[in-house]
């Protein structure tokens, strides 16, 4: 018998077929292997994967919640569930654990005694420092969509005592590029893009929107929540909208905050309010018929939401900032009235992004 066929990562292995042992390889971002038969290529893959670069390389761009979940899988028994398979995927599909006939994940022993000994305290800090900035390019893209690489670094500084450099920063976003595709480098103008986002007219029309606004930048413990791209900002118009939903669709709490969410996203992205209404009617959830006083709930949390065109601030924060501004500066904040004739379809001036009929000009008519 050889060597490799004594390990326990060769017996997992073993259990692929040809192509999903190509895929392994594939991931880790091997060469060199499309030629080999199925027992060529286990011996190749398992020499590769138990190598400290391969492994620290591979591990160094786990996420928090991963590696936790990783090590919890080598000191006990974790059985297959839909809440654990986001969190095994990521080594699952490298070949660094595998799903035992019992339905249990499996760390194999050499690969336990492998990340022991890379899994250093000086591994450990440089994968936190990773993480951390790979975090800040994930929030900056989710609040504001489009941010220069500059900024980043700036509100990095601002904010932690070990500084970074645009270089650093690039390093990091290379080898997150690895895994996914939420951040997107314009190398020629050193900006990051949403990846929802990335098409020239929607980032051309975003800036045109975001103007010389300024940034949102909260502290640094809220800053990271949003690197998390299904982060919502918990307000109590979230929180009514969704009561408001469960109640008079009899839906479930979870059915609702997913509903909720989604609204929050596309308020977020910029999607107009008739919009979200025509594509809520088509799921069967009519807020102009079976909803009527939800339309209200519905405006009420658009004003309330962090959106892109305004760099994370919300409609309600900008007038604010803007009667600050005008208070500072002595100019007088004239009632709408005095500025002319403001029509029912006109954007309405506070700045909101809605009509006038559907905003001021509503509380004017005492509606």
């Amino acid at each position: 018998m050889k060597e490799w066929e004594e390990s326990s990562l060769y017996t997992g292995l073993s259990g692929y077929t040809k192509d999903e042992l190509k895929e392994i390889a594939k991931t880790l971002s091997m060469t060199g292997y499309t030629k080999f038969k199925k027992e060529d290529l286990i011996p190749y893959l398992a020499k590769n994967i138990l190598t400290e670069y391969m492994l620290g390389s591979y591990f160094m761009n786990a996420y928090n919640r991963e590696i936790k979940f990783f090590e919890n899988c080598m000191e006990k028994v974790i059985s297959q569930n839909e809440k654990e398979q986001a969190l095994a995927g990521y080594f699952l599909e490298a070949g660094y654990l595998f799903i035992g006939e019992g339905n249990e994940y499996i760390v194999p022993t050499e690969v336990k005694e492998l990340y022991q000994k890379v899994n250093t305290e000086g591994f450990q800090k440089a994968r936190k420092r990773h993480q951390l900035l790979v975090g800040y390019c994930f929030a900056a893209v989710n609040l504001y969509a489009v941010v220069s690489v500059k900024k980043v670094v700036e509100i990095f500084n601002e904010q932690n005592t070990a500084k970074t450099h645009i270089e650093e920063l690039l390093l990091a976003l290379e080898k997150i590029a690895e895994r996914s595709d939420l951040v997107v480098l314009d190398p020629e103008k050193m900006e990051l893009y949403n990846n929802y986002l990335y098409n020239s007219k929607g980032i051309s029309v975003l800036k045109e929107k975001q103007g010389d606004k300024p940034y949102y930048i909260p502290p640094r413990e809220v800053f990271l929540k949003y690197a998390d791209e299904d982060y919502i900002t918990p307000t109590r118009e979230n929180v009514i909208l969704e009561s408001y939903i469960m109640k008079n669709l009899g839906m479930e709490e979870i059915e609702a905050r997913e509903i909720c969410g989604e609204i929050s996203f596309m308020l977020r992205v910029g999607c107009s309010m008739q919009y979200i209404v025509n594509l809520l009617k088509g799921r069967g959830i009519n807020f102009t018929d079976q909803l009527t006083g939800g339309i209200d709930l519905l405006m009420k949390l658009s004003n309330t939401t962090r959106v892109w065109a305004n760099r994370g601030f919300t409609a309600k924060e900008m007038v604010s900032r803007v009667k600050t501004v005008q208070k500072e500066q002595g100019e007088k904040i004239l009632p709408f009235s005095e500025k002319g004739k403001i029509y029912p379809n006109e954007p309405c001036p506070c700045g909101s992004g809605k009509k006038y009929k559907q905003c001021c000009g509503k509380k004017e008519n005492g509606q």
